[in-house]
């Protein structure tokens, strides 16, 4: 009985991001309105420190070979971003994960985001099967574990890659507010 309730409320979820192309900073203009296999969307403000703390993670699941398959894409919203300022970040951060500008906060509006970072993860028929929190590890604005114990983005991947739901299917992202 769970399953087929977690599959009606997930086929209700099917996001279908019509004429949504968008340009990431290595300029490749994608579009979101299919999707060919499992994508994380995740809010990024290069100014959150949260977002910061989070950057090598995020790019550790990105290089990991069991996600090969699987799509990451910084989403940034904030119009004083620039190619320079991103430069310098993934300097910094030595972070890999590719930017989309959504500087219309078209899929900020369509995804109701509420805050960086926040992690969609969408299966190969882009069904949103996760949102919220890459992990527990922040529990509060300015408040964290000194280690994550729950690991949402993880295990929605694992799902992902087989097929299924995730266990946990929505988490409350802490973070900067968009």
């Amino acid at each position: 009985m769970r399953k087929w309730a977690l599959f009606f409320i997930y086929s209700l979820n099917v996001l279908v991001l019509n004429a949504q192309k968008l340009k990431t900073d290595d300029g490749r203009k994608l579009n979101f309105s299919h999707f060919e296999q499992t994508t994380v969307l995740i809010f990024f403000n290069l100014e959150c420190p949260i977002c910061e703390k989070y950057t090598k993670v995020l790019t550790e699941f990105q290089q990991d070979s069991v996600f090969i398959n699987v799509e990451f894409y910084g989403i940034l919203n904030d119009k004083t971003t620039d190619s320079q300022s991103i430069k310098h970040y993934r300097q910094a951060f030595n972070f890999k994960v590719p930017f989309v500008f959504d500087f219309r906060k078209k899929l900020q509006k369509k995804l109701k985001a509420e805050v960086t970072p926040e992690v969609f993860v969408f299966n190969k028929n882009g069904e949103i099967i996760y949102r919220g929190a890459v992990d527990n590890w922040f529990y509060d604005f300015g408040k964290s574990r000194n280690k994550a114990s729950e690991f949402y983005l993880l295990d929605a991947l694992k799902a992902a890659e087989a097929n299924q739901i995730p266990t946990i299917s929505r988490t409350k992202a802490v973070g900067c507010y968009l």
